[in-house]
């Protein structure tokens, strides 16, 4: 590639391939083919996103009354319960992808949301730092820990690159007031797309910190950007919704920090959000964070520090994994670059601004094929989702308009597929009571079964119960003298409250 290895590279630093990632020709393939990896992986398996059905249905709901929903009316018995939707400005897209697409419309905006992310990565890790070797493995590792959320179409993970855009514009030695409007701005779009924002606030303080210079411009920013998240359809109960996600002090937020995974511990998260992956990206994130606390400039040690302070809490709370891994990797980039800064390595002269170029572009082009094979042979469903069978299901004329328990997985999807029916519980899990979350939690878990599952789904009205080979309530419901089964459909079964019952 570049001519003879130097003759004191370290055996590590071959094993690393770094001399081939100084080659300003070769890096932008390498993450090119990575990110293409990765795209086939994602357009390949099934699709078994929980929340992209609901936030159609939402969103569907939202483009006929063109009004925000206030309340939980997808629900049986918590219809009234306030509800306060933090992706909002979402849901009519999903909608419309949902509706012209099919799954395929929401793998589509995995497919861009993960291109827009590995790019802004790219110009966070190559572009900042002093050695294209030392940026190139800091982005292609990151990716790598990251790759199990990167496309998938969860609000949560389409606003993956917005902590790394934020602490772009932040981590400038000069802080323009190009720069400050821009930082409200994305504030403020992002307060109205998830409820991460604050994470952003969190990078403006850090460049505040961080940069005394010119401190005053940035503590006002900060201020402005802090204002600009009450610019929402809901203003404070937007921040108060956040609250109770973080602190988990009313009974329905208690209620999912207990049965939820994502929200649990990261040694408690079980395989799925607290597999080996996850748990060595936090690890390298807080190993190199406190190495990088230590020594160095003030920037770089104030970066180091919040970088422990994110894998901190991705540990506490498990969902915060993939923010911690992604935006920790462009925060340590500095510590990175001083703890390799004495590997000899051949060093071609490049422009950064044309690698960044040839890598956006690439990304570019392979997202764009990903995209029209997704659309050319559509997407199906797993089966905890529903699999082919659910749609056909949704459509029986008992189903149609009834009050309904779905499994949970697939209780999000069934909202969109069904629009005049309501449900037990879904995948929002936050506007429903405390009560009615442990009921359908119990019910889930295998802990209600037999009289009690009776017992919890008559007394909320429950008409239908849609269920999948192998859940917990299907032995009961099977032997249950209020409902019967009325129909299979692949490998999932529709039950129905008995005539005599009904009566």
């Amino acid at each position: 590639m570049t001519g003879a290895r130097p003759p004191h590279s370290p055996i590590w630093a071959r094993a690393l391939a770094l001399n081939a990632l100084s080659d300003p020709r070769f890096v932008p393939i390498a993450i090119a083919l990575l990110f293409a990896a990765l795209a086939t992986r994602a357009v390949s398996e099934p699709f078994g996103d929980q929340d992209a059905g609901w936030l159609a249905a939402t969103g569907r709901s939202m483009l006929e009354t063109l009004a925000v929903p206030r309340t939980n009316g997808f629900a049986i018995t918590d219809a009234a319960v306030p509800w306060v939707v933090h992706e909002w400005a979402l849901a009519p897209l999903y909608a419309v992808a949902m509706a012209r697409l099919g799954l395929a419309g929401p793998v589509c905006l995995g497919l861009v949301a993960g291109a827009i992310t590995t790019t802004l990565l790219a110009t966070a890790t190559v572009g900042r730092s002093q050695r294209l070797a030392v940026g190139a493995l800091t982005c292609i590792v990151s990716i790598a820990l990251a790759r199990e959320c990167l496309f998938e179409p969860r609000p949560a993970y389409l606003v993956l690159g917005a902590p790394i855009a934020m602490l772009l514009l932040t981590n400038t030695a000069t802080f323009s007031v190009a720069h400050g409007a821009a930082c409200i701005a994305l504030a403020l779009a992002w307060a109205n797309v998830h409820g991460s924002f604050p994470l952003g606030l969190g990078v403006l303080a850090l460049g505040a910190w961080a940069h005394p210079i010119d401190r005053a411009r940035r503590a006002a920013v900060f201020a402005a950007a802090c204002a600009s998240t009450l610019v929402t359809p809901y203003g404070v109960d937007l921040l108060a919704l956040v609250g109770r996600y973080v602190g988990g002090g009313d009974p329905a937020s208690a209620a999912i920090h207990a049965h939820i995974a994502e929200f649990q511990p990261l040694w408690a998260a079980g395989p799925v959000f607290g597999g080996p992956t996850r748990v060595l990206g936090v690890a390298l994130v807080a190993g190199l964070g406190v190495v990088g606390a230590r020594r160095g400039e003030r920037a770089a040690r104030c970066a180091a520090i919040a970088a422990v302070v994110l894998a901190g809490l991705a540990v506490v709370h498990a969902r915060h994994v993939p923010q911690a891994v992604t935006l920790g990797a462009a925060l340590l980039v500095p510590t990175i670059d001083r703890l390799l800064a004495t590997v000899p390595l051949e060093e071609p002269a490049f422009d950064v601004r044309r690698a960044l170029r040839r890598i956006a572009i690439a990304i570019a082009i392979t997202a764009s094929i990903a995209i029209a094979i997704t659309c050319a042979r559509g997407v199906h469903a797993d089966e905890p989702l529903g699999g082919d069978a659910l749609p056909s299901l949704a459509r029986d004329p008992r189903v149609a308009h009834a009050n309904a328990y779905v499994a949970f997985d697939a209780s999000g999807r069934f909202l969109w597929l069904a629009p005049d029916a309501h449900v037990l519980f879904d995948p929002r899990n936050d506007c429903y009571r405390g009560e009615t979350a442990l009921i359908a939690y119990a019910i889930e878990e295998g802990d209600c079964t037999g009289r009690c599952l009776d017992d919890a789904l008559l007394s909320h009205d429950v008409e239908v119960a849609l269920v999948p080979e192998g859940h917990p309530t299907l032995a009961s419901l099977r032997a249950s003298s209020r409902y019967e089964e009325v129909r299979t459909e692949g490998a999932w079964h529709l039950f129905a409250t008995r005539s005599d019952v009904r009566r």
